[in-house]
Formats: C-alpha cells, sequence, structure tokens
C-alpha cells in the first residue's frame, strides 16, 4: 500500500479502518481512518450533522463535536497500537518491544507446490546461529536487547496455498503458519518474534518484515546480515536511505532519494553495520537522560564519542540540531516533508573509513 501524511511514519499495523483507491494493483490509502460520505456534500454537515463511513459502516453523529471525538481516538489508537504485540510491559509498551530478552519461535514449513525438505536445519543449529545475532544485537543496543538462548522449531508443516500465492500476500503467509503450528499444538503468541523458513523461496528478494510487527522471512539461517537487517523492521526501524544531492549542498532540493543509499548503515543491506545514532534512540538505546544524546538548544562547541564502542557508557555519543523553518526546509521534496524532519543527528563511527575522521549526519523522519 501507498501512504502518504500521518501514515507515512506508521509501521505494520492490524484491523485499522482504511480507504483509499486502487490501479492497476496498487492501492493508495487517505491518511484518515474515516471517510465523509459524498451524499452530505456540499455542506458536509448538514443541522450539525456529521455522516461517515468508518471501516466497512456508515454511522452518522448528530454533531461535529461528537464525530471529532471518535475521529481522534481512531487516530491515537492507530498510532500507539503495535502489530500482534502481546504480553508487553504496560508501563512503557513501546520500549520493552525493543528492549529485554526477546525469544524466537521459527515455523518450518513446505507450501502446497514446494518439494520436500532434503534436510531440515536442527533447534541446536538455530540456537547457535541466534546466539551470534544475540551478540550483535547486545552489542549495538548496549546491553538493553538480546534473545533467549533456545529456539523453538516446529516440525515441517504443510502450507495450503502455492508459492506463488505467498509471495503475493505476506499476510497469508503469516495467517496459515501461525495455523498450522496451533494445529500442531504450539502458542506462538507466547514469542516475541515469529521466523518462517523453507526450502522454497516464498517471498520476492532475500528477506521481508514487518515493521514493529512479530513476522519475519531470513532466508534459511539465523545469523548474518539478513536478519540483522529484518529484525531490525521488527523492531520498528524503515531502511537507511540516502539523499544524493545534485548541486553539492546536502539539504538542496535538487537531488534524488535513494532507497537503501545509506550504505554504513544495516538497514541499507545486509553487510552487518550496526545501526545509526537516530535509530538507536528511536529503540530506546541511546538516551538524552543517560547523558548519550544532547540537544544543541545554542551554538557551541560540542564533543562526541563512538557511537558503536559499548563501552562509552555516559559519553555523549550524538548532537542534536533543530532544524528551523528556513527555505531550505521548506523546497526538500518528498519523502522528507512528511517525515518529521526538523532534526540533524550527528554522530561518529570511527570503525569505518567513510566516518574515521568525520561526523555523520542523519535525518530524523521515517526516510532517512
Amino acid at each position: 500500500a501507498h501512504v502518504y501524511g500521518r501514515r507515512i511514519g506508521l509501521g505494520t499495523r492490524e484491523s485499522l479502518s482504511i480507504y483509499g483507491v486502487t490501479i492497476d494493483g496498487e492501492l493508495a490509502l487517505h491518511e484518515d481512518p474515516y471517510q465523509i460520505v459524498e451524499e452530505s456534500s456540499p455542506g458536509m454537515f448538514s443541522g450539525g450533522r456529521v455522516v461517515a463511513r468508518i471501516g466497512d459502516k456508515i454511522e452518522t453523529f448528530e454533531s461535529v463535536e461528537a464525530f471529532d471525538e471518535v475521529a481522534t481516538a481512531l487516530i491515537e489508537e492507530e498510532e500507539t497500537k503495535a502489530f500482534t504485540v502481546a504480553k508487553v510491559e504496560e508501563e512503557n509498551p513501546e520500549e520493552s518491544w525493543s528492549t529485554g530478552e526477546k525469544s524466537v519461535f521459527v515455523f518450518l514449513v513446505r507450501p502446497d507446490d514446494g518439494e520436500a525438505w532434503v534436510r531440515c536445519p536442527s533447534q541446536s543449529e538455530l540456537s547457535a546461529q541466534l546466539a551470534v545475532t544475540s551478540e550483535w544485537f547486545k552489542r549495538t543496543s548496549y546491553g538493553k536487547v538480546w534473545f533467549a538462548p533456545e529456539v523453538t522449531v516446529t516440525p515441517v508443516m504443510d502450507l495450503p496455498k502455492t508459492i506463488q500465492e505467498y509471495k503475493n500476500s505476506f499476510y497469508q503467509l503469516q495467517v496459515d503458519c501461525r495455523s498450522a503450528a496451533e494445529a500442531e499444538g504450539f502458542d506462538p503468541d507466547a514469542f516475541d518474534r515469529w521466523v518462517v523458513m523453507s526450502n522454497s523461496n516464498l517471498v520476492d528478494g532475500a528477506g521481508l518484515a514487518y515493521v514493529e510487527g512479530k513476522f519475519s522471512w531470513v532466508g534459511g539461517s539465523l545469523a548474518g546480515g539478513v536478519v540483522t537487517h529484518e529484525f531490525g523492521h521488527n523492531f520498528g526501524l524503515y531502511h537507511g536511505n540516502f539523499w544524493e544531492s545534485e548541486d553539492g549542498v546536502p539539504r538542496s532540493p535538487a537531488g534524488t532519494h535513494l532507497e537503501y543509499g545509506d550504505v554504513d548503515e544495516s538497514m541499507a543491506g545486509v553487510g552487518g553495520q550496526e545501526y545509526n545514532a537516530y535509530y538507536r534512540n528511536r529503540l530506546g538505546w541511546l538516551r538524552e537522560t543517560d547523558g548519550d544524546v544532547q540537544i544543541a538548544e545554542s551554538n557551541g562547541t560540542f564533543r562526541i564519542f563512538d557511537n558503536v564502542d559499548e563501552f562509552s557508557k555516559g559519553l555523549l555519543r550524538a548532537v542534536v540540531i533543530p532544524i528551523d523553518n528556513a527555505v531550505a526546509y521548506q523546497e526538500m521534496p518528498e519523502p522528507y516533508m512528511h517525515s518529521g524532519l526538523k532534526k540533524l543527528w550527528v554522530s561518529y563511527r570511527r570503525t569505518t573509513n567513510w566516518f574515521s575522521r568525520g561526523a555523520a549526519l542523519h535525518v530524523q523522519g521515517q526516510n532517512m
């Protein structure tokens, strides 16, 4: 689906009220979870009443205020309800999604037209692979998140649909995996992350995952760059992108948006580089309250330390520079204008040749 406005930064969600248009199989969603019914035009509000489509129902409200209350509640629920989040901590559900120990459940599956498995990965093999990934995340998060040592793995389960049908619908793949696992006596909801594996490729590409969701396809291993990339989506991160300026001015409106263009970022590819400072802050791993991040509220000189170094706790790892409403900001093209672009993150990473003697700049927003 193609989204814009308020929904540009929204992660994966279930059971939303949506409306939009489809052209040649492409869906464009409106940013609001309701539609003012056309028949109420041109006044829309007749006698103080509002008629709106919410989900698959037409509802009538006796006043604009009554409609506004429902509309506001729908938007608030949509923006705070994470996808298939089960048993999260009530104090801070957003942060608990990306901190603490996470358990992993692996679905081994065969689609209806898939070949029989020649050799299935064992539970011990997958657990050993996950241990490597766990150390990567523990280091990247400064000890704030890691994975449970034992992976729970299903036997090979037959799924009812074909390879192409699952390539056409990742959601259907999740539904059928869950149903098959429950039929085998498993409770997938008891686990924090779900990984599906098959000896047939059920997605177009090396990996696929829900943003802020449990479900992912990472190929045939729980270690490596594909896993850190797709689990990054599960934690709530988008791709590491790049704005290639055509005139040498970094924030120039003359340029090209390159998805996956931030080559020093795990979310841009599968090279295994650790997440940037803004992404770590977004997941609760770098915090202003811990002295990791400082807002530059006035001119000054700031010393920042390597944000990859896990032993630099309490040292300044990033400076955030607010962007005012200058012409350079107002003229920035899509997708930045609707991504909350009002801050620049300045950080340092000495482990890469690109930034060994300079700072990295990241724009705060959905599309980096």
